[in-house]
Protein backbone atom coordinates (compact mmCIF):
# COMPACT_ATOMS: atom_id res chain seq x y z
CA UNK A 1 0.00 0.00 0.00
CA UNK A 2 2.94 2.36 0.64
CA UNK A 3 3.92 1.83 -2.81
CA UNK A 4 0.59 2.98 -4.32
CA UNK A 5 0.77 5.98 -1.55
CA UNK A 6 3.87 7.09 -2.85
CA UNK A 7 3.92 6.63 -6.59
CA UNK A 8 0.65 7.53 -7.64
CA UNK A 9 1.32 9.87 -9.90
CA UNK A 10 4.18 7.66 -11.76
CA UNK A 11 2.00 4.69 -12.31
CA UNK A 12 -0.73 7.58 -13.65
CA UNK A 13 2.10 8.88 -16.20
CA UNK A 14 2.72 5.46 -17.44
CA UNK A 15 -1.06 4.63 -17.71
CA UNK A 16 -0.66 7.58 -19.86
CA UNK A 17 1.16 6.73 -22.01
CA UNK A 18 0.19 3.19 -22.45
CA UNK A 19 -3.70 5.36 -23.12
CA UNK A 20 -1.87 7.25 -25.86
CA UNK A 21 -0.68 4.45 -27.80
CA UNK A 22 -3.99 2.53 -27.53
CA UNK A 23 -5.90 5.87 -28.86
CA UNK A 24 -3.63 6.31 -31.31
CA UNK A 25 -3.51 2.98 -32.64
CA UNK A 26 -6.78 1.51 -32.10
CA UNK A 27 -9.02 3.62 -29.77
CA UNK A 28 -10.31 6.48 -32.24
CA UNK A 29 -11.57 3.82 -34.61
CA UNK A 30 -14.02 1.70 -32.65
CA UNK A 31 -15.14 3.78 -30.39
CA UNK A 32 -18.16 6.45 -29.76
CA UNK A 33 -17.72 10.06 -29.98
CA UNK A 34 -18.51 10.37 -26.17
CA UNK A 35 -16.22 7.51 -25.26
CA UNK A 36 -13.53 9.33 -27.38
CA UNK A 37 -14.06 12.50 -25.49
CA UNK A 38 -14.12 11.01 -21.85
CA UNK A 39 -10.62 8.82 -22.07
CA UNK A 40 -8.77 11.84 -23.74
CA UNK A 41 -9.89 13.89 -20.95
CA UNK A 42 -9.04 11.47 -18.41
CA UNK A 43 -5.61 11.57 -20.41
CA UNK A 44 -5.26 15.15 -19.56
CA UNK A 45 -6.06 14.64 -15.60
CA UNK A 46 -3.49 12.18 -15.77
CA UNK A 47 -1.13 14.49 -17.30
CA UNK A 48 -1.65 17.00 -15.27
CA UNK A 49 -1.36 15.22 -12.25
CA UNK A 50 1.58 13.80 -13.21
CA UNK A 51 3.35 17.30 -14.21
CA UNK A 52 2.07 19.12 -11.02
CA UNK A 53 3.51 15.94 -8.31
CA UNK A 54 6.75 14.55 -10.65
CA UNK A 55 7.84 16.59 -13.40
CA UNK A 56 8.67 19.53 -12.71
CA UNK A 57 6.86 18.91 -9.23
CA UNK A 58 6.62 21.81 -6.74
CA UNK A 59 2.90 21.30 -5.88
CA UNK A 60 3.09 20.01 -3.04
CA UNK A 61 5.68 22.68 -1.40
CA UNK A 62 3.77 25.40 -3.06
CA UNK A 63 0.47 24.12 -0.90
CA UNK A 64 2.02 23.75 2.08
CA UNK A 65 3.40 27.10 2.19
CA UNK A 66 0.32 28.79 0.84
CA UNK A 67 -1.64 26.87 3.76
CA UNK A 68 0.48 28.70 6.66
Amino acid sequence: MKFWQRNWYYIGGILFVILAFVMGLWGCDHLSKIRIILIFSWMGMLMHQFEEYAFPGGFPLISNMAGL
